[in-house]
């Protein structure tokens, strides 16, 4: 679930903030989803959660605490959400509930995120929910597509602005040494952590359908599908 960073509200992170403890993770897994997903760890999947150090648990808690801190709750916003995952629409409702109870009154837009129009998205969405799943184990391949401020309107719609950021984000995709990678990834990490321009509600369980003939396919414990020993077995 994504917010538009330039809305004035949310470019302290603390709208943000506010519903990372609002939602309440466990009851869209169990209730909604019917136990077919997984809790998120930490802020970004993959990354293990003693690496890093939490300013606050994934779990409902003082959510008056950053509502209050917030310069001016908005009375309306515009929530995009996802029509490629018929899924989300449920979730979407349970979140627009949660909302509707801090007073805030929900439009919910279902489209098509395969095409939309750049210039409509950054004027009118203020909240959006998709589903990513990334190509590679990389740490830069789930952070760059979901976080970098060029690709806004592009693999995201979250026009998150941190310099700092932005800079240790093009850093991680230039860095060859595993170590460097390592640290300039827990500290991205770290930093979603405290300000998150994005929240991880759920991991869905990966299932894998093939035909009967097809052979070799393996699950890792990442998440990935490996298809490098697949072959179709000719005599079946």
């Amino acid at each position: 679930m994504g917010f538009n960073g330039e809305r004035d509200y949310q470019k302290d992170s603390n709208f943000s903030r506010a519903l990372s403890f609002l939602i309440d993770r466990e009851s869209i897994v169990r209730v909604i989803l019917g136990g077919s997903a997984a809790l998120p760890d930490t802020p970004v999947p993959g990354f293990d959660e003693s690496s890093i150090h939490f300013n606050y648990v994934l779990i409902p808690d003082s959510v008056d605490y950053y509502v209050n801190r917030i310069s001016k709750i908005p009375e309306k916003i515009t929530f995009y959400i996802d029509s490629r995952f018929p899924v989300l629409s449920k979730v979407s409702r349970y979140i627009s509930g949660q909302l509707s109870g801090l007073g805030i009154e929900v439009a919910e837009r279902k489209v098509d995120f395969s095409y939309l129009d750049e210039n409509r998205v950054k004027s009118e969405l203020d909240m959006y929910l998709s589903y990513y799943n990334p190509v590679s184990e990389n740490a830069d391949c789930m952070l760059y597509p979901l976080y970098s401020y060029d690709l806004s309107g592009h693999t995201n719609y979250l026009y998150y602005r941190d310099d700092a950021f932005q800079s240790f984000l093009d850093n991680l995709r230039a860095e060859t040494d595993p170590e460097r990678r390592k640290m300039l990834s827990y500290g991205l990490a770290q930093s979603l952590a405290y300000e998150p321009p994005a929240i991880i509600l759920y991991e869905p369980y990966l299932i894998v359908i093939s035909k009967t003939d097809v052979s070799g396919i393996k699950t890792v414990e990442e998440g990935y599908v490996d298809l490098r020993g697949a072959f179709i077995e000719t005599n079946r």
